[in-house]
């Protein structure tokens, strides 16, 4: 059993925990989280420190798998993802039994795929990513790092979702449209056209409805 430390202790840890323990393998020793109570617990698994510890997993002999999750801002996540690679952590990607890769894809380290995602051939996902629950990504999809795909979504074929952008719940992207770094394609949104940078759009079809502010990575 590999033992691992879940870097993060809200809604997102409880579905990461969940897919570690169906994939086997695993021994989930703690969380860490800044700012929680000594006493609190994950889904049965203790929180065991802060996110100071990090720098000390690798000489533990302890693996890690990304915890926090992300919504309009994926940036807190990838400081942590960021600060375990400095660390020489070992990263656990996570991948639920019952997502469906097709053979040819490659998924980027600390991912996590969940339960009854589709990810189709020719298609590659970046680290640190997130395929929410029956989330469908099509074939000759390009998905960057720090990526949030949230349950439902539907991204077309030959789609580019750029770093640290969010598709959110019950969005879709259609064939061929470009989702630049950081923007936003908002809960039940249909993206016919590219995107830009930092965008946030709406509607069906999805408009701008303004810009994501936040510090850059």
């Amino acid at each position: 059993m590999k033992p691992v430390v879940v870097l993060g202790a809200g809604e997102h840890a409880v579905v990461v925990i969940d897919i570690l323990r169906a994939m086997g393998g695993f021994d989930v020793l703690g969380c860490l989280a800044d700012n929680t109570d000594a006493e609190q617990t994950v889904y049965g698994v203790p929180v065991i420190g802060g996110m100071d510890r990090i720098s000390t997993l690798a000489r533990q002999g302890y693996a890690a798998a990304i915890g926090c999750g992300g919504w309009v801002d994926n940036d807190p996540r990838a400081r942590v993802y960021n600060l375990a690679v400095a660390a020489g952590v070992e990263i656990v990607t996570a991948i639920h039994p019952r997502a469906y890769i097709a053979p040819d894809c490659t998924i980027g380290q600390g991912s996590v795929i969940c339960a009854g995602a589709h990810i189709g051939v020719c298609t590659n996902v970046g680290r640190n990513t997130i395929v929410h629950c029956e989330a469908l990504v099509g074939h000759l999809c390009l998905v960057g790092d720090h990526v949030l795909i949230s349950g439902g979504a539907t991204i077309g074929a030959a789609v580019t979702v750029a770093d640290g952008a969010t598709v959110a719940i019950g969005a879709t992207v259609a064939s061929r449209v470009s989702i630049g770094v950081r923007a936003l394609v908002s809960a039940g949104s249909m993206a016919d056209r590219d995107v830009a940078p930092g965008a946030r759009v709406r509607g069906v079809p999805a408009r701008p409805r303004g810009r994501i502010r936040g510090p850059e990575r």
